[in-house]
């Protein structure tokens, strides 16, 4: 016989935080015979923290009848039907954010978990089938590239272990900063306090939202889009005024990170007056390195392109001095005009081109190698590193949206309702919850993982791939089932001080 593999991992935590619970006293449905609302979502979690690749989001009863799912819920695999799962995430997406408050405080109650660093961003979510637009999903921009059909999710994460305390599903065409005034009082109201700090990108931050939080006593840390004039006195600094950060990456320890402090006079695009907000200029030696490679193969792009247009000259279009400045004007991004330098002289069908890369300008394009700025305020007497050291956990949040994308996806998913694809971004957002308890428990316990220095999640999961089950029949005795962990599976729930998986287990039914 099969059971989900995962159930032993995932079973106690959602049961810790008393997830079922939670869900059914949000949205109770008492008329169904087998399964509540709260039974669902966690059969939903069962279904999406595992491994290897999970189904697609429909026909779960055969999944639920292939691992014996009655086992766990006492129930027929046949309820478990594509109309039942529908209606269950049509339910908690009208209480949606009351659920995902309850568990976040069931979690903060539990855990040593630390709330006043959060880090904020949006992602999307793209849909690939033939459903038209709704009201959630638009045409919108993601991942450098227009989809005709997405939705948008932002997401706040603690800096400490990963977990999501406040997410809100929004159009396909929403932007990020409209959105960080309401955020802010709604996170202020979840979390019952105001010190708190907020990390994001560049493009979660601008002079109203500075504006705000200063207004608020919120703290912050964000990258900043700069002005040209900024990028100028970016440049300008010389390295031996920075100071070497503190801060090394695990997986690049040998490269080393600089930082210069100041003082930044933030102005409004289109009003008078300015905020004055402390600043830092941060030197990367590796994104030095890594800016230079990619403008030298930019270069060499841009003068292959125009050995390319020297071959076609004076033929056919080429022929045309006003065609082929054009042509020489999409060739050459705005960028590199300064580095390279081309002139076309002659008649029409008499020209010359001429062309090279200028060192000098190449040289002054480098000066910003490696450098970019971010905006803060912190509270008390915190060092400019600490902001620097804060915003490098930035990519804790671009980890929860990939987790969503891949470790926790499921495609296709055939919903075309917006409030059940809204359920269903509440039943991710649970997913990451158990994730990240699975982090910080492994970080408490110090398990070692085979490839890095933490055990992950995911190698976690990996280790509950298979799991051994035998329905066991003694004469004159009621059939047993047993489950025969392996030594590796035994460490991991003994490192979690999670319980026998034995005793989620319903007894057999008598033939």
């Amino acid at each position: 016989m099969h059971l989900p593999p995962t159930f032993p991992l995932v079973l106690p935590l959602c049961r810790g935080l008393d997830i079922r619970g939670i869900v059914d006293r949000a949205c109770p449905m008492p008329y169904y015979k087998y399964l509540s609302n709260g039974d669902v979502v966690e059969f939903l979690l069962l279904h999406l923290v595992q491994h290897p690749n999970r189904e697609p989001l429909y026909r779960m009863e055969e999944w639920a009848a292939e691992h014996d799912v009655g086992h766990l819920f006492d129930c027929p695999a046949c309820a478990f039907n594509d109309d039942r799962i529908g209606h269950a995430l049509e339910h908690v997406a009208k209480s949606a954010q009351e659920i995902h408050a309850a568990v976040v405080a069931a979690v903060l109650a539990q855990y040593p978990i630390d709330p006043t660093v959060l880090h904020w961003d949006l992602t999307h979510i793209a849909f690939t089938d033939a459903r038209k637009e709704t009201s959630l999903v638009r045409a919108g921009y993601g991942d450098g590239q227009v989809h005709e059909r997405q939705i948008k999710l932002s997401l706040h994460i603690t800096s400490d272990a990963s977990l999501p305390v406040h997410y809100e599903v929004l159009p396909g065409n929403a932007q990020q900063q409209p959105r960080a005034k309401a955020l802010l009082q709604q996170l202020q109201t979840l979390l019952q306090r105001q010190n708190f700090t907020i990390v994001t990108d560049r493009g979660g931050i601008s002079f109203d939202i500075i504006a705000e939080y200063q207004k608020a006593g919120t703290h912050f840390v964000s990258c900043l889009q700069q002005t040209e004039a900024q990028r100028e006195d970016m440049a300008a600094v010389p390295l031996e005024q920075f100071e070497e950060s503190e801060y090394r990456s695990k997986k690049y320890p040998d490269h080393r990170f600089f930082v210069h402090p100041l003082v930044l006079d933030y102005g409004h695009q289109k009003r008078q007056g300015s905020l004055t907000v402390p600043a830092l200029i941060v030197h990367s030696e590796r994104k030095q390195e890594s800016d230079a490679r990619e403008r030298a193969k930019r270069i060499a792009r841009a003068l292959a392109k125009l050995d390319k247009v020297r071959e076609q000259l004076n033929q056919r279009r080429f022929a045309s001095a006003e065609y082929v400045r054009k042509v020489l004007d999409n060739k050459i991004v705005k960028s590199l005009s300064p580095i390279v330098r081309y002139d076309l002289s002659g008649p029409d069908g008499a020209l010359a081109l001429t062309y090279e890369s200028d060192a000098g300008a190449e040289a002054e394009a480098a000066k910003l190698d490696g450098r970019y700025m971010l905006v803060y305020e912190l509270p008390g007497e915190a060092a400019s590193d600490q902001a620097f050291q804060l915003y490098k956990r930035q990519h804790l949040v671009e980890s929860s949206f990939r987790a969503i994308g891949t470790d926790l996806a499921v495609n296709p998913v055939h919903l075309q309702r917006d409030e059940r694809i809204a359920g269903l971004v509440l039943v991710y957002i649970l997913a990451l919850t158990i994730l990240c308890l699975l982090g910080l428990g492994a970080n408490r316990a110090g398990l070692e993982g085979d490839y890095y220095y933490r055990m992950t999640p995911q190698a976690m999961l990996r280790r509950f791939t298979h799991l051994h089950v035998t329905l066991v029949h003694a004469r004159g005795q009621p059939a047993k089932i047993h489950i025969e962990l392996t030594p590796g599976q035994i460490e991991v729930l003994q490192a979690l001080n999670l319980p026998d998986p034995q005793r989620y287990l319903r007894p057999v039914a008598e033939p």
